[in-house]
């Protein structure tokens, strides 16, 4: 079993799981896996913001650290995480208007 620490930032943070971090005792597992885990305990709502519903994968808007570094320079979704990791998730977000004038 491996500790992992989940920093959640943005919409996830304040309307969906409405806490700031978590730690998860899983057994080793990938990236992809955890966000399977994250799904089953926090429900459809999370999936909604990190599964693009065509495809059933994480959504290429998503934004994953694994250490500070972006999971897409990893191993992507099937980056291996290890004990201690720190995963810190950025849901895709939307700019206001933006004034060009």
């Amino acid at each position: 079993m491996i500790d992992v620490t989940v920093k959640f930032y943005g919409i996830l943070r304040t309307n969906v799981v409405k806490e700031a971090s978590r730690q998860f005792t899983l057994d080793p597992c990938t990236v992809e896996d955890l966000i399977n885990e994250l799904i089953q305990h926090y429900g459809e709502e999370l999936k909604a913001k990190l599964v693009d519903p065509e495809t059933n994968q994480l959504t290429n808007r998503l934004i994953l650290f694994v250490n500070g570094t972006n999971v897409k320079t990893l191993q992507g979704p099937k980056t291996v995480l290890k004990e201690g990791d720190l995963v810190a998730i950025f849901p895709p977000s939307g700019g206001g208007k933006i004034d060009y004038s």
